[in-house]
């Protein structure tokens, strides 16, 4: 399934800024417009800092982003119902989620906490992007920043008491899958929820049972699996290791470098050259124990099914490929297994999300001092963040599809126009990404742009595209 960016709409530069934004409700209808006059400003320049952006209205777009009447839940509130008309249409939905760091230094900046490593200052963003099962993003679903109280010294025997808060930080798994939930009620969509280690909570996926939601997640735990009454009780581990592979398959791996990356996050995701790896799949359904000490208000034993993809014969020097996946979908088959290892690869394009947000938007480098403002402001910024992701992954998955499917008839007239080579007759999407990422300096034989090319390009694509509209105006009024 393929969704246009977006199309000329009279005078407009693009029609995306008032599709992802307009009908906000915000308390006061100036508040409204305001956000559609900031978006257009943004839309046109995403990557350039505030006060470049906005010039002389630079004050207006701070003091709209400190008031407190504002929030991020309003400023989204169309993106989301955007990306629920985008799903009814798509035939199946996965809804990936994770969290990333947003950090800002500096000094003087208020309601802000601290976040992994260094003594930084920031706050977590966790999302819920949807996508279509032919991997085309499809939106924002839900946001949920998250400001870390300063660090208080562990004691060894609170570990209930951490487990049983309401307020707990890893409550936010649940909290947002079900928001995704209510947010999609009344659609008729089955979702499939996909996350990575940090989701694997036994409290999660008790809930998820009991509410015949769907997900996929990656195993954390190696959890203690129920047994008849005075038999050894299994592990999951071991349990998973034992299983004959139902399949093998060739799949590509990225490579994983060790930049911006932390001793856990190398611990856990070892650096690793890119290569074709011959993995082997297997599955079985296995009875989960409650874990000690939790409390008996959850069940007792959850029957959950489990697949294993293991590379047998790594290279020399590289850690072996392996996952742990839980799924409430059906294994029955090889076909059902294969189906489940490629739902969780979906979940790389959250991350290409976090990229086209961070770098494509420069998100982090927002120069306001109040938590709450920068919170506003990477929600405003998150359409425009799916937007980018929207044209690369097209590229990427369909590049030999329509340019029409991802862009507006307008900016193809204008890409056309300013290309050295010009578009071909008929361009496609992946035609249409490299003119725009040549829009700032990015050379075809380089391969394809990164998030920092791409976003200057599309500004920039964005900026002529308003001159383009101005023109026409002139000519009409003639």
């Amino acid at each position: 399934m393929l969704l246009r960016v977006g199309s000329m709409k009279g005078a407009l530069p693009v029609d995306l800024v008032e599709r992802e934004f307009e009908g906000c409700e915000l308390g006061d209808p100036r508040r409204s417009r305001r956000l559609v006059e900031i978006a257009r400003k943004a839309a046109l320049d995403p990557s350039a800092s505030f006060p470049t952006m906005c010039g002389k209205d630079i004050n207006r777009m701070y003091e709209f982003l400190g008031n407190e009447h504002v929030d991020s839940e309003g400023i989204l509130e169309a993106h989301f119902d955007q990306t629920r008309q985008r799903c009814t249409q798509a035939a199946d939905v996965y809804v990936l989620h994770d969290s990333t760091d947003f950090e800002f230094p500096g000094e003087g900046r208020t309601g802000l906490g601290p976040i992994s490593g260094g003594g930084a200052t920031g706050f977590l963003g966790h999302f819920a992007l949807a996508v279509s099962s032919t991997g085309c993003p499809l939106g924002v679903l839900g946001f949920h920043p998250w400001v870390r109280a300063a660090r208080k010294a562990k004691k060894k025997k609170d570990w209930l008491k951490r487990y049983k808060d309401p307020n707990k930080e890893s409550v936010r798994w649940v909290n947002m899958i079900q928001t995704v939930e209510d947010r999609m009620r009344g659609t008729g969509k089955s979702l499939i929820h996909v996350a990575d280690r940090e989701s694997d909570d036994y409290a999660l996926i008790s809930n998820v049972m009991q509410a015949s939601q769907r997900i996929v997640i990656r195993i954390r735990a190696d959890r203690t699996l129920a047994s008849e009454e005075g038999a050894e009780p299994g592990k999951l581990f071991s349990t998973m290791d034992a299983l004959d592979g139902v399949m093998t398959r060739e799949v590509p791996i990225s490579k994983r470098g060790v930049q911006n990356r932390g001793p856990k996050a190398l611990r856990s995701h070892p650096v690793r050259n890119a290569r074709v790896a011959t993995l082997q799949f297997s599955a079985t359904s296995v009875t989960l124990k409650r874990p000690h000490g939790i409390g008996t208000d959850l069940p007792a034993a959850l029957v959950v099914n489990v697949v294993r993809v293991f590379e047998p014969d790594p290279p020399d020097g590289e850690a072996a490929v392996e996952w742990r996946l839980m799924t409430t979908e059906p294994i029955t088959t090889a076909d059902d297994v294969a189906r489940i290892v490629d739902i969780y690869r979906m979940r790389w394009l959250i991350e290409e999300f976090f990229k086209a947000l961070k770098t494509g938007c420069q998100v982090e480098s927002r120069q306001l001092e109040s938590g709450h403002g920068l919170i506003n402001a990477v929600a405003l910024l998150v359409p425009l963040a799916y937007l980018l992701l929207l044209l690369r992954a097209t590229a990427r998955a369909t590049p030999d599809a329509d340019a029409k499917t991802a862009l507006s008839v307008t900016q193809l007239k204008v890409l056309d126009a300013v290309a050295d080579p010009p578009l071909p007759p008929h361009p496609t999407v992946r035609h249409a990404m490299y003119a725009i990422a040549a829009l700032a300096g990015h050379l075809k034989r380089n391969g394809d742009p990164g998030w920092r090319l791409l976003g200057e390009g599309y500004q920039r694509l964005l900026v002529l595209e308003q001159g383009w509209a101005a023109r026409d105006r002139q000519q009409r009024s003639r």
